[in-house]
């Protein structure tokens, strides 16, 4: 709630896109994503889903060193199901918000898109993230509250 670190574009040199594995992944978290937290003043918790290159001990290591007892993941201080998006702020919201922002028209270079996905994500409102953040605690309530069970109004789809 408190901003947005990114975005992030996994690629060579030479700016072409590259495969996320474990070593790409520790590489994002050591040179972009850490560097950009000890910038910050705040409590930070660090939430991410079980893709394989996230859960590999290298960079859960780097993780639980960097922010202990403050990483949600699967092999996290907080575990964290490998397939729970519907209660992951990026799942719930921010990948449909991009997507419409960015492909409102049809981008037409690979820098056009990585602008325009820049550019969303630089004019997402603060009072947005917040509401936001506050609806993802009441979901988690609620959820804890019904023991896991089903939420009403909440559309699964795996």
């Amino acid at each position: 709630s408190s901003g947005i670190l990114g975005p992030y574009f996994f690629t060579h040199a030479h700016g072409n896109a590259i495969t996320i594995n474990r070593h790409h992944y520790s590489e994002m978290l050591n040179d972009f994503l850490l560097p950009q937290l000890d910038n910050r003043n705040a409590k930070i918790w660090f939430q991410q889903d079980g893709a394989t290159a996230h859960t590999a001990r290298q960079s859960i290591n780097i993780l639980k060193q960097s922010l202990p007892g403050h990483l949600i993941s699967r092999f996290g201080d907080i575990h964290w199901p490998a397939r729970l998006p519907d209660f992951t702020v990026p799942d719930l919201f921010m990948w449909g918000h991009l997507k419409m922002k960015v492909f409102a028209t049809c981008p037409q270079t690979l820098a056009d898109l990585k602008a325009r996905v820049r550019k969303a994500v630089h004019n997402i409102p603060m009072d947005m993230l917040h509401c936001i953040m506050h609806a993802f605690i009441l979901r988690l309530e609620e959820y804890v509250a019904r023991n896991g069970g089903h939420l009403p109004g909440v559309n699964f789809k795996y």
